[in-house]
């Protein structure tokens, strides 16, 4: 009996050791941090410049890996000097503190070692669910008119996308845009029908011939009913810009795609045809999974043209769709996401183009992502 309550005292004394431990390592981590609050806020719940991801939504391991790559020089874009001036004196042990803590911000492992946090106003608490609710949706446009019609257009919307997974892990409502409609004047100009593997807060660029209105105006929808419009004066420019000519020495590779099934499926049956006339481009190799820039330009005249990717568990999705009216051109540039970042061959991104013919078109590239969700 003496042996047996000698026993529990040592696991007794080793759970209050690790327990101590697990304290002191946040409490660290929170001390670390507060090096870092001034770009990503309080709780990490900033995008730093503007330009990285909101830090207390990665994964410990995720985090770990960005600031090991800020280090030795394999990770980053435009963030990549600062951030490595930023973290070039954390040791490994802290580089693991402050990835505990900040991973730890979004559930309830922080309450439960009542690691203290300040903040530098008092606001009122808002729960996960408020936070992420769009009841406004920020909308910025620039537009350009040349001397020769051809109307430039760059639109921002800044509104959260999330897909099933993405809410679930968040304990939040899913919330992502729908629809977007581009109207010059009275005359629709351009459609986006709309998926949650869009990136959120995303840029859209698109060129179309203008008939000669004053304004543009662009209206969004998410999938909670909520919409808004802006409206903006097409500022005409002197000078005369024409379309570049498709470089046909850069032609997309003419393979076979798993995402064709899914593609006849959605377009109920529709025979596919290869071709080179449709230049789909994005990185060979992308940082993160939840920023992947793409671009779409073809010389075919088109009804729409539709993005498919292979997204979670490698299944096929339709991510986007533009559908045109009348001097819009196939000239597109948007922001996918790319979740089944753990295949070694990359996921396969297709571009098909439904011309005013009746025919369906197809070219595919493959991505390869690093770290899905991870932008620096």
């Amino acid at each position: 009996m003496y042996k047996l309550w000698i026993g529990l005292w040592i696991v007794a004394l080793i759970n209050v050791s690790t327990v101590l431990a697990d304290y002191k390592s946040m409490a660290e981590g929170h001390t670390l941090f507060q090096q870092c609050t001034g770009c990503h806020g309080q709780t990490g719940e900033q995008q730093a410049l503007g330009k990285s991801l909101v830090i207390n939504q990665m994964t410990q391991e995720q985090i770990v890996m960005s600031i090991e790559g800020y280090l030795d020089g394999t990770y980053g874009r435009s963030m990549k000097a600062l951030m490595k001036g930023q973290v070039a004196s954390l040791t490994p042990v802290q580089i693991e503190m402050i990835a505990e803590y900040v991973a730890s911000l979004n559930d309830n492992k922080l309450k439960s070692l009542a690691v203290p946090t300040t903040s530098q106003c008092e606001l009122p608490p808002v729960s996960k669910a408020q936070k992420y609710l769009p009841d406004s949706m920020k909308m910025k446009v620039k537009i350009k008119r040349y001397a020769n019609a051809l109307t430039k257009v760059k639109a921002m919307i800044v509104h959260d996308s999330m897909t099933v997974k993405e809410a679930e892990k968040r304990g939040v409502k899913q919330f992502y845009l729908t629809k977007m409609i581009f109207k010059e004047d009275k005359e629709t100009v351009l459609e986006l029908k709309c998926t949650p593997y869009l990136s959120r807060n995303n840029l859209v660029k698109f060129k179309y011939k203008s008939h000669g209105s004053d304004k543009l105006s662009f209206q969004a929808y998410n999938n909670h009913g909520k919409h808004a419009e802006k409206s903006v004066v097409i500022r005409d420019s002197p000078y005369t810009k024409t379309l570049g000519a498709l470089d046909l020495n850069t032609k997309n590779k003419v393979m076979t795609s798993s995402n064709n099934k899914a593609i006849r499926a959605y377009f109920e049956g529709i025979t596919l045809i290869s071709s080179n006339k449709i230049q789909l481009t994005g990185p060979e190799v992308a940082s993160g999974g939840g920023w992947v820039p793409i671009s779409v330009r073809s010389t075919i005249k088109a009804k729409s043209v539709t993005l498919f990717a292979n997204e979670e568990d490698s299944k096929p999705q339709m991510v986007v769709q533009w559908i045109l009216h009348k001097q819009t051109l196939v000239d597109f540039s948007i922001k996918i996401k790319l979740v089944d970042y753990t295949s070694y061959e990359g996921s396969t991104v297709s571009a098909v183009v439904e011309g005013v013919d009746g025919k369906f078109y197809v070219t595919n590239i493959k991505v390869v992502v690093g770290l899905s969700g991870v932008e620096g």
